[in-house]
């Protein structure tokens, strides 16, 4: 895909299976498309953990469905409605 003549990539999604999955599928088992190799925003590389990105489109949705690995879970805050996106 070119766009302002740079080229952009692309991605076939394919049409999510029917009965659609639910949260406790799993997904990895099924025939939709994965995601699986983010590149740090900054560009510098691969991030030491990972994050894969399963999606599937219906008429009227696109299903997202992501597992991932973070082993520096913590947070200042302890209270119910503390600002947490200023962690």
């Amino acid at each position: 895909l070119l766009c302002w003549g740079i080229n952009l990539p692309t991605l076939k999604v394919v049409s999510c299976p029917s009965p659609l999955p639910s949260p406790n599928t799993d997904w990895s088992k099924l025939n939709i498309t994965l995601i699986s190799h983010f590149i740090i925003s900054n560009g510098s590389g691969l991030p030491h953990q990972s994050t894969q990105l399963h999606l599937c489109w219906t008429e009227t949705h696109l299903l997202l469905k992501y597992d991932l690995k973070d082993s520096n879970i913590s947070t200042p805050y302890t209270q119910c409605n503390d600002p947490l996106y200023k962690d």
